[in-house]
């Protein structure tokens, strides 16, 4: 029905009234793009918190989805190691370099070919499909480094990720300065005792959360169903001042009606279905506590590589295009549209393999 809320029911031993076997499609798509509605409850370059109403829990989570492995950033993939003297191995300091979140415009790169038998190739890295980065750092001797740090208990250098100097290349000299670069100077990288030496090259080249997620733009992206709160007779008095005390999340008030003190949800974005207000059997007669299942509460936290505002819009339209490429698919399947080139040279090849096999079997016969 319009206006109708679909809830779902908690009780004190967990959620029931979820499961929907009936769920008519076509009925669900009329409806979504009216009761479809977003609302902004907080924004910032690293947080954004939004209400997304109206749509079913596949929805919410396919946009979960895609903001955790879809979304294209750029991050270090390729180290070119000239000297490394640390107690670190190679492998560890490649692997946090990659880690570290970098700055820059994915969508003004393009993706890099794939690499060959022997990785990628210094030639292969150009201004239009990467970034480039330096790290050369050497401790000085014992002496040296407590004089410079003005502390006599010094014993190592700790090198941060503010020793990576980008070296702009061809077209991204005319960018602004801090348009690219590192998010963060402050990543501790490693540490170097006197005499050691680190001396490298890397490149940050775009790529997917999917392949790694060095390149997941997010820390964290997660929604949940927006607390349904209800009193079937209204609470009253000593009762409404026992349930306000009883909530660890300070989701009720107390209000004057009437001249009664009368208890109110005031905060209902606070619950965290803790169950506290229906843990004692006499009050679960009080308290409706349930989920509506077509609201949902999303918190999407950028790593900084994307504003955290640009974030979910970025993901809509990489949802979109999904879905372009679904309808653009099954209506070429609709007409009999044969299989396209790219189909039919993985099928070549797979005859080749099968006629290779067979021809090895017989070898191995004779």
């Amino acid at each position: 029905m319009p206006g109708k809320k679909p809830i779902a029911a908690v009780e004190f031993s967990g959620i029931r009234d979820v499961v929907e076997t009936s769920h008519a499609v076509e009925h669900y798509l009329d409806g979504l793009d009216e009761n479809l509605k977003i609302n902004i409850l907080s924004q910032s370059d690293e947080q954004v918190v939004f209400e997304l109403v109206g749509v079913d829990a596949s929805i919410a989570n396919a946009l979960r989805r895609v903001l955790i492995a879809e979304v294209p950033t750029m991050a270090i993939s390729t180290v070119f190691m000239n000297n490394n003297t640390s107690v670190m191995q190679d492998e560890v300091l490649c692997h946090r370099l990659g880690l570290i979140p970098i700055k820059a415009d994915a969508n003004d790169f393009d993706y890099i070919c794939p690499p060959g038998e022997n990785g990628h190739n210094r030639s292969d890295f150009t201004d239009k499909n990467s970034l480039k980065f330096n790290l050369r750092v050497t401790c000085p001797s014992l002496s040296e480094l407590q004089k410079a740090a003005n502390n006599r208990n010094v014993e190592y250098l700790t090198v941060y990720s503010q020793s990576l100097e980008l070296e702009k290349l061809g077209r991204q000299l005319d960018l602004p300065e801090g348009q690219i670069g590192l998010v963060h100077d402050d990543i501790i990288l490693t540490k170097l005792a006197p005499g050691q030496a680190i001396d490298l090259e890397c490149y940050a080249t775009k790529g997917v959360g999917e392949d790694h997620a060095k390149w997941s733009p997010v820390c964290t992206a997660v929604y949940r169903m927006r607390p349904s709160i209800r009193f079937p007779k209204p609470l009253v008095g000593e009762d409404a001042e026992r349930m306000k005390q009883i909530c660890p999340m300070g989701v009720f008030d107390i209000e004057d009606i009437g001249g009664e003190k009368t208890l109110h949800v005031a905060h209902d974005l606070n619950c965290t279905m803790c169950r506290e207000c229906i843990r004692l059997p006499e009050n679960r007669e009080k308290v409706q506590l349930g989920v509506i299942r077509n609201d949902f509460i999303f918190s999407v936290e950028s790593t900084g590589c994307v504003s955290a505002k640009s974030l979910v819009p970025r993901a809509l339209e990489v949802l979109k295009q999904k879905c372009e490429t679904i309808i653009k698919e099954l209506e070429e399947l609709e007409n009999g549209v044969p299989m396209e080139e790219e189909d039919e040279e993985e099928k070549k090849i797979m005859v080749e393999e099968e006629e290779e096999e067979e021809e090895g079997m017989k070898m191995e016969k004779e």
